[in-house]
């Protein structure tokens, strides 16, 4: 889906946890763009999430099969969760998801 059509649309964040096979949650929230950046914005749980670009290229459009249970989102986005390592690394991106 072409960028700029994702502004303002409604986006369901489906976050599969890769430590459980059964975890599977969905928050929505909305795009939003600030000079070029997208982010996953989701108020009730105060997160803005910063989408890179290889994120964006994956957000498809609803269906109407799944419609109801991806909360009547627009738009979709899997994405994979796992535990946090025990010892500190640098590499990893926080986003103030908690799970």
């Amino acid at each position: 889906m072409e960028k700029a059509l994702l502004i303002n649309k409604s986006i369901a964040l489906i976050v599969f946890n890769t430590e459980h096979d059964e975890d599977v949650r969905v928050f929505l929230g909305i795009c939003e763009a600030n000079h070029n950046q997208y982010y996953f914005v989701n108020e009730e749980n105060g997160w803005k999430v910063s989408l890179s670009e290889e994120q964006l290229e994956r957000i498809q459009p609803v269906s109407e099969e799944t419609k109801e249970i991806l909360l009547f989102a627009d738009c979709a986005l899997p994405v994979t969760m796992r535990d946090l390592p025990a010892d500190d690394n640098d590499e990893l991106v926080k986003t103030g998801l908690k799970w």
